[in-house]
């Protein structure tokens, strides 16, 4: 029976706590309209790193809520977007006329903000690029106070970020020399010197030869393959076996995985990240690091 009791008298607190009125903690009325950019048209998204005077990037812009009256492009270095404004760097203020803008960025003016002069540029680095709004209310719209989640959703087609990224166009001859292993994450090959000959590369390939280790047992060796994109240096290699291993495997195959994978032949630099396996087993991936000497 008091069991029951208690039961009775939690339960009409319950209702009572249920039917008391509780202040509005936001009224919708009392709420603002923002502002946003959103991506018409993208003119173009890459840097020729071999013509870094001239070369730009750009994109065609419109808006949803409050108009522009004015865009402020800053930029930072790398493929993630920083909400930290103090580690934006100013490229340029471009007054908003019409309903849409076309917003045009030259690697020299990359460069600038950055503090660096073009050549500082690096092949391969993707540079991110904050449109900030300044609208005709005179408050600032940008991806340091517009929440994360609303602004990934893709319907809403946002352009507060931006990102270019460092190409280089492949040129054989340019590809030819000999190049210093500087990170090798599998056989720990760092200070090799690499002969790539011209018998080593072509329109679209770039042949070298630097696994098995004979340090490990390595013996076989047979040269890789990596077929460059000719026009932005992007690398790419199949399952092609490079030798054997005393004592550990045979046929050992390497291939190019995810992406960021590069030859570049303005600056001599390859990066490749490569998956090494013997048949089924499956070793896992390492960083291959060059820099022509």
């Amino acid at each position: 029976m008091k069991k029951l009791s208690l039961i009775i008298i939690v339960a009409a607190g319950l209702v009572l706590t249920s039917c008391e009125k509780v202040p509005l903690l936001a009224d919708v009325n009392n709420l603002g309209v923002g502002s946003y950019l959103t991506l018409n048209r993208t003119i173009n998204n890459q840097i020729d790193y071999s013509n870094l005077n001239t070369t730009q990037v750009g994109l065609v812009a419109g808006y949803k809520g409050v108009k522009p009256k004015t865009v402020i492009q800053y930029v930072t270095e790398g493929a993630s977007k920083v909400r930290d404004r103090n580690s934006w760097k100013k490229i340029q203020e471009l007054p908003w006329t019409g309903d849409s803008i076309t917003i045009i960025t030259k690697a020299t003016q990359i460069a600038a903000a950055l503090g660096v002069p073009p050549s500082g540029l690096k092949p391969g680095q993707t540079y991110m690029l904050y449109q900030q709004i300044i609208g005709e209310d005179g408050k600032t719209y940008d991806l340091a106070n517009t929440g994360g989640d609303f602004e990934a959703i893709s319907n809403y087609n946002m352009a507060l970020t931006f990102s270019s990224i460092i190409i280089c166009p492949y040129v054989p001859a340019q590809a030819i020399g000999k190049y210093k292993v500087m990170q090798d994450q599998w056989d720990q090959m760092e200070g090799t010197i690499v002969d790539v000959t011209a018998a080593d590369v072509t329109a679209n390939t770039f042949r070298f030869a630097l696994w098995p280790n004979p340090a490990y047992g390595g013996r076989n060796q047979k040269p890789v393959v990596i077929t460059v994109n000719t026009g932005t240096g992007n690398a790419s290699a199949s399952n092609q076996v490079y030798g054997d291993y005393d004592g550990f495997a045979n046929n050992v195959a390497a291939s190019t995985v995810g992406s960021g994978n590069w030859v570049f032949s303005c600056s001599g630099t390859v990066n490749l990240l490569m998956n090494h396996k013997a048949g089924t087993a499956d070793f896992g991936n390492y960083r291959l690091l060059m820099q022509k000497q």
